[in-house]
């Protein structure tokens, strides 16, 4: 009789724990709960607007109960704010991925929803289309992106006799043909796809311009002698793993930029769906219109991004960052001289650390243990600190709501709210 009242509570809990729509981990993205007429107390606090965001609490284990007129039920959930940092993954060539565990999908083709997850572990790669997966934990948290070329079958080793040129279906330059010579524009079409075999030398006569319609691929240790521009359009996607590239990277369109490994001066995006910028440094890199912005382990001097539905920013030094336009940027570890977020832009900071900072025009900040220098917020922007240490704060027609926030110096106008919540 004992055991079966323990199966009949424990089915009951677990029946509860779906029928009321209750997660078992909570990232940094609001979470709604279904309480169904009961009181909810998460850490005894009680819950108002049945809304929990893992940015207002500490990383662990947490407690949800539920409380009725005769009975009470209490769960456990965790809260996990951290991202992954590796995804794990064999090729099979000539067409084969292997993934360790499920992966989510970054969907090259969408402007609107980004993010699919991939249950198999045995996937075939695509003849034109490269991968783009990260690695994902049960609380939605991102991290340790990684390019997957496309499918190698059918491929044409192009000859090293005539300047590179007639890019046709799959063509691949050898390095056993090396080296190769670059002259004027040389362009790779749609539907076409360029591979670079690692050891490969090109030696450019004088500019040279790959116009990347189709698809570019230059691993790492690649050799390019001279200067050589990239400028990415419609359909095209380019990937590129070197410690250095002699020209111009720009973007009017195109489905991918995936620079890795980078050390570069200018980056100039526009319109391309995906970028994703890793273990690089760069001086100058702007970014407008493209949906779709991650940077992960990397340093930028000057980051200026506009009108972005998202921004994923982890383990990375910007020294001067600009945010504009309706941006949304969720930053994890980020540390920065300048933040300037304006025009509507929401940024979300975890563990990180801001010299001098102002949101201002309808700007959002929530922050979860951060420190902050200086912080400035002005015309009807609003912040909502946890655990977060403040040298300097100031706040013009501006709102902030805080919990175990410190600060030493405060100023406010009016028109400025403050609240615990």
């Amino acid at each position: 009789m004992k055991k079966t009242i323990i199966i009949s509570l424990t089915l009951f809990i677990t029946t509860l724990f779906f029928s009321l729509n209750i997660p078992r981990f909570i990232g940094p993205n609001d979470v709604t709960f279904e309480f169904d007429g009961l009181d909810a107390f998460f850490d005894g606090e009680k819950i108002v607007n049945n809304v929990i965001n893992g940015l207002d609490y500490e990383d662990g284990a947490h407690i949800l109960r539920l409380l009725g007129q005769y009975e009470e039920f209490i769960f456990k959930i965790t809260v996990d704010t951290t991202p992954p940092t590796k995804t794990s993954f064999i090729l099979k060539d000539p067409n084969l991925v292997i993934f360790e565990k499920a992966v989510t999908q970054i969907m090259l083709d969408s402007r609107t929803n980004f993010f699919k997850i991939i249950n198999e572990k045995n996937v075939k790669r695509k003849d034109f289309i490269p991968l783009v997966v990260c690695n994902h934990d049960e609380a939605g948290n991102l991290g340790g992106f990684v390019y997957i070329k496309p499918s190698v079958s059918n491929i044409t080793p192009l000859d090293s006799k005539a300047p590179i040129g007639g890019i046709t279906n799959k063509i691949i330059l050898l390095s056993s043909n090396s080296p190769y010579k670059a002259i004027g524009k040389v362009l790779v079409p749609s539907q076409s796809t360029l591979f670079l075999e690692p050891g490969v030398e090109i030696k450019t006569v004088g500019t040279v311009q790959f116009t990347v319609k189709g698809n570019l691929y230059i691993p790492e240790n690649v050799k390019i002698t001279g200067k050589l521009d990239i400028d990415l359009q419609q359909e095209g996607t380019f990937y590129l793993n070197s410690s250095k590239l002699g020209g111009n990277i720009v973007t009017n369109g195109g489905k991918l930029l995936f620079l890795e490994n980078l050390k570069h001066t200018n980056v100039t995006i526009s319109k391309t769906n995906v970028i994703v910028i890793k273990n690089s440094t760069i001086e100058n890199l702007s970014s407008r219109f493209a949906p779709l912005v991650i940077i992960e382990n990397s340093t930028v001097t000057n980051l200026n991004v506009v009108s972005s539905r998202e921004v994923i920013i982890n383990n990375s030094f910007v020294n001067n960052f600009h945010v504009d336009g309706f941006t949304n940027v969720k930053a994890y570890n980020l540390t920065s001289y300048s933040l300037n977020v304006e025009n509507f832009s929401n940024i979300k900071l975890i563990n990180s650390n801001i010299l001098d900072s102002t949101f201002d025009k309808g700007a959002y900040l929530h922050s979860k243990n951060t420190l902050f220098e200086n912080i400035t917020f002005s015309n009807y922007s609003f912040g909502t600190l946890y655990k977060t240490i403040i040298h300097k704060i100031s706040l013009f027609k501006s709102k902030l709501s805080k919990r175990f926030t410190t600060y030493l110096e405060f100023q406010k106008d009016n028109s400025s709210i403050v609240t615990e919540y």
